[in-house]
């Protein structure tokens, strides 16, 4: 898992799952998240892109800070609720905005 970062602004975190889905979840800054994902396409180095760092998302490119295991499963805890929040964050789908 990473943090995405434009410039030193933190954007949301990069979930990287099997067969290299991406998903991203975008924080609104008002307390919404926003959700979009992405396969590996046969035509794109989706490895090669994770290795160096920088994210092409949509048309926008984020630089990928990659968390410790502890990190990643305090980010893991806060939007499956188990974080002790007594309610999961807002998530709703990304429309591109």
């Amino acid at each position: 898992m990473a943090s995405l970062h434009r410039g030193e602004r933190s954007c949301g975190y990069l979930f990287v799952g099997p067969d290299l889905l991406l998903e991203f979840l975008r924080d609104g800054g008002d307390g919404t998240w926003y959700y979009s994902d992405r396969a590996d396409p046969d035509d794109y180095d989706t490895a090669a892109e994770l290795a160096s760092g920088q994210i092409g998302w949509y048309g926008t490119t984020y630089s990928a800070r990659w968390l410790s295991d502890s990190q990643a499963r305090e980010v893991e805890a806060y939007f499956d609720g188990s974080g002790g929040r007594k309610s999961r964050p807002k998530v709703i789908s990304d429309t591109g905005a």
